[in-house]
């Protein structure tokens, strides 16, 4: 079983993400999933504790404090390294 890798900073791959809206501006599927793919490569390049960080508050939807709470440090810190993630993945899906 041989999949197919499209690398959707390309060309062919930007025209099968603008391709895969529907008539409602939503993202049908195959472009969530395309999306989705980029963003766990991108993920998987940032350091433990910015992946940590930004599991906790994007997708278990924690607050700072919170966040701060389960890794045992400041506020300062949660934000710190959110802010460095973000610019970080930025950076990465820009680049891709």
């Amino acid at each position: 079983e041989h999949e197919t890798q499209i690398d959707t900073g390309s060309e062919a791959g930007i025209d099968l993400l603008d391709s895969g809206y529907s008539a409602d501006g939503t993202l049908d599927e195959l472009a969530q999933l395309l999306l989705s793919l980029d963003l766990q490569e991108a993920l998987a390049q940032l350091n433990e504790q910015q992946r940590r960080i930004l599991l906790l508050l994007f997708v278990n939807d924690l607050k700072p404090a919170e966040a701060a709470r389960c890794l045992h440090c400041t506020v300062r810190n949660i934000t710190k390294h959110r802010l460095k993630a973000l610019d970080r993945l930025r950076e990465i899906l820009i680049i891709k």
